[in-house]
């Protein structure tokens, strides 16, 4: 049975690896709507209508690409309209210890 991993939820994970893999994630989900609230933009899941907002920005002049993932408006680098398209693009993981720390990144560094 597939369910959300929420704050609410991760008591219920009987797997300690994976409980505390879901915490991490639930963690970095909260420090990225924090992120994103310092901007003065409200995060929301809940009773929003997608598609509605998605009309109101077109109908604003925001470009919306990417399967409704990426918004824009004016002008986009030529390096983000190649990634889009894929062309001459490859990807490598060279290492797992990024020191980056971006708030939106999956891959959190790894211990050692």
């Amino acid at each position: 049975m597939e369910q959300p991993i929420t704050l609410h939820s991760r008591p219920s994970i009987e797997n300690e690896a994976f409980r505390r893999y879901a915490e991490n994630l639930v963690e970095i989900e909260r420090d990225f709507h924090q992120a994103i609230g310092s901007l003065g933009l409200a995060v929301s899941n809940e009773g929003d209508d997608f598609e509605e907002r998605v009309r109101r920005l077109r109908d604003l002049g925001v470009s919306i690409g990417n399967d409704c993932k990426s918004f824009h408006v004016g002008w986009i680098s030529p390096a983000c309209m190649a990634c889009r398209k894929g062309v001459g693009t490859e990807t490598f993981l060279t290492s797992t210890q990024c020191p980056r720390s971006c708030f939106f990144c999956f891959n959190p560094n790894q211990d050692d």
